[in-house]
């Protein structure tokens, strides 16, 4: 029977210290995985787009969220290349490492 993985939603205020609990998390142990959010704000010094948040304009944004009408094969072949969507629902059903 093949192992499922865990979801932990570490949640607290701006500057609270959620960075860097993943961060050592992240450091320490090799099967754990980050799902990236989106945001509006600019970057930090030294963060990365796709690293710590997929940098958005407020437009991209708001672009996003509207609803799409698309035909039953490219709803499937969008769900195949959306990696943002799937990575908490792969991660917490075989775990990271989980070959099997």
């Amino acid at each position: 029977m093949k192992t499922r993985g865990i979801l932990i939603v570490v949640s607290g205020f701006a500057g609270s210290g959620k960075g860097t609990l993943m961060k050592e998390i992240m450091e320490q142990y090799d099967n754990y995985a980050l799902s990236i959010s989106a945001t509006t704000r600019n970057p930090r010094p030294g963060e990365v787009d796709g690293r710590e948040y997929f940098f958005k304009t407020k437009e991209e944004f708001e672009e996003e969220k509207k609803p799409v009408k698309v035909s039953k094969e490219k709803r499937n072949e969008e769900k195949k290349r959306n990696i943002k969507k799937k990575m908490i629902q792969i991660y917490s059903y075989w775990g990271k490492n989980n070959n099997t």
